[in-house]
């Protein structure tokens, strides 16, 4: 409701300087997701970062010495090639 008056009534849009045809929505642009960005990567618990190095092909004592968080995430990003 604007001002009291219904906006989904069709009298609003007769009565009213402004018509329902000048009423514009502004388009949302929605950016691609990138499920592995660094920012989600280090949402991710460890184990989850573990299992994603698992399935890139890392053996367990690879991963085992990959101690820290960002170590874990530099790695995921180096073997998915967006290090640039």
């Amino acid at each position: 409701m604007i001002g009291g008056k219904n906006e989904n009534h069709p009298s609003f849009y007769e009565n009213e300087d402004v018509k329902k045809e000048d009423v514009k929505v502004e388009e949302v642009v929605e950016e691609e997701f990138n499920p592995y960005s660094e920012e989600v990567l280090y949402g991710l618990t460890q184990d989850e970062q573990v299992i994603i190095l698992n399935d890139c092909g890392l053996n367990k004592k690879q991963i085992k010495d990959l101690k820290y968080e960002e170590d874990r995430v530099k790695k995921i990003i180096e073997i998915l090639g967006w290090g640039g």
